[in-house]
């Protein structure tokens, strides 16, 4: 099973800027909202490391990734999105970071993430705020 790791590089009043690495190398840059407290819908993910499975999404209509067994909370998709109210509590990946709420060329991330997955389920391991 392929590993996907988020190291959490920043977060401010509104968001959370993360690195995803696939097999530890550095690929793409995470967006989600900022820590609190595990709020469904207004927080971002709790740090573990958690299953991912593809699910057909009613909301988006298309296959996407969910994370298993997030504490707390339910439908936590990774998926397209650039700007922090895209995420609503789930995680959108891009190429770029913008500003430090906005995150660039999601749908090529989005695409290319995809096709190096094939389908397969994944483990994501999502680390604490690095603090610099």
């Amino acid at each position: 099973m392929r590993t996907v790791e988020i190291i959490r590089c920043q977060q401010n009043n509104s968001a959370t800027i993360g690195m995803m690495l696939i097999d530890k190398t550095a690929r793409f840059v995470t967006l989600e909202l900022p820590w609190r407290d595990n709020k469904v819908n207004e927080s971002c993910i709790p740090a573990g490391n958690y299953l991912c499975k593809l699910k057909l999404s009613p909301k988006f209509k298309m296959r996407l990734y969910e994370l298993q067994d997030v504490p707390g909370r339910a439908e936590i998709l990774l998926h397209l999105g650039n700007d922090i109210d895209d995420v609503s509590g789930c995680l959108a990946i891009g190429k770029s970071l913008v500003k430090s709420n906005y995150i660039g060329k999601s749908t090529e991330a989005f695409c290319e993430f995809m096709a190096e997955m094939k389908e397969q389920d994944f483990m994501l391991s999502i680390g604490s705020v690095y603090d610099f």
